[in-house]
């Protein structure tokens, strides 16, 4: 933002469409990584970075406007300085929209200057499949759209409608996220793990809450445990049970590699002690358990400080549920709980 700090209020950029890299259904993990073709050009539409000490916001709000959607308008007054990230004004982009847009992008190159310096890459349409899911959300009242990407399946040119948006191959972002991952594999404490993590974001819970849990009941006291989110802090809180455990569910039968747990680092020993003495469980109906692990280290293990808890079986399980569980009468409460 240097470059324009003194020049404008508000910056604005065009997008950049991207779109469904040929899936048919969404892939899971990582959309930088996956996602590499774009539209040939930019949109006509744009989004702004504003200094807010340029906006009135009580005169915005007593125009009974809540917001803006692509620009500002009158809704700030004439004063606002509004350019693009070319420097060029963008008073007039916006009058008889979208044509004096579609006008001024036509122009000798700028367009690829526009891709050259900065624009939003929008991943709109990530599967064949989200167009269905869009659809299903309902098209009533035409939010500037909806209906069209309903005429777009009823009319039968759904593939040349995502073809349009995938016609460019651009590594700039995941090439660019592949250094920052790689940087911080090298700078982290803990091992590379061998593969994705079955367990984020999946359902849990857990044998019991507590007045110190984080959450009132216990599947969201337990989901806490795998929202990838470290704290060094205790994330669940089951009460005194006999014996205390949490278990999540990856939603399918899948091949686990690798447990990580990881303990609390906010109190003193004795109580991350009381996670130390533990069993790892599997199961395909949360009926029928087998233990696969049991740790009788009295000593506590660690968590986000270099230290969890890292456990790999010699060959790969099969199993839906993961279940970890004290050994004996107590409390249960963890940082993080990662699978692979």
């Amino acid at each position: 933002m240097k470059n324009y700090e003194e020049i404008c209020d508000a910056l604005y950029f065009n997008w950049i469409f991207f779109g469904n890299n040929g899936f048919a259904q969404r892939p899971e993990g990582s959309v930088l990584l996956q996602y590499t073709r774009r539209d040939q050009w930019v949109n006509h539409f744009t989004k702004t970075l504003t200094r807010r000490s340029a906006l009135n916001i009580e005169q915005i709000l007593a125009k009974g406007e809540a917001g803006f959607w692509h620009d500002w308008g009158m809704l700030a007054g004439p004063g606002l300085r509004r350019i693009n990230v070319l420097g060029d004004p963008i008073a007039d982009y916006y009058a008889d929209f979208p044509n004096k847009a579609r006008e001024y992008l036509d122009v000798e190159d700028r367009q690829a200057r526009i891709i050259a310096t900065a624009a939003i890459h929008h991943f709109a349409f990530r599967s064949e499949s989200d167009i269905a899911r869009r659809l299903a959300r309902g098209v009533a009242g035409d939010f500037h759209g909806q209906l069209a990407f309903k005429r777009v399946v009823d009319e039968g040119y759904l593939q040349n409608f995502l073809e349009d948006f995938s016609r460019v191959e651009d590594f700039y972002l995941r090439d660019y996220w592949r250094r920052l991952l790689a940087a911080a594999w090298r700078a982290s404490l803990v091992p590379r793990p061998p593969g994705r993590n079955l367990a984020l974001g999946k359902p849990a819970t857990q044998s019991s809450v507590a007045s110190w849990s984080c959450a009132p009941a216990p599947e969201e006291d337990a989901a806490r445990l795998v929202s990838g989110r470290f704290s060094g802090k205790y994330n669940n809180h089951t009460g005194f049970d006999a014996p205390p455990w949490w278990h999540v569910d990856l939603e399918r039968r899948e091949n686990i590699c690798e447990i990580r747990i990881y303990n609390r680092l906010d109190a003193d020993p004795g109580i991350m002690a009381r996670t130390a003495r533990l069993a790892i469980l599997i199961s395909d109906d949360t009926q029928n358990w087998r233990t696969v692990y049991e740790r009788q280290d009295e000593h506590p293990f660690g968590g986000i400080d270099g230290t969890p808890f890292i456990w790999a079986p010699s060959d790969p399980l099969a199993a839906r549920y993961v279940r970890i569980s004290g050994l004996h009468p107590g409390y249960l409460h963890l940082d993080q709980v990662e699978i692979y």
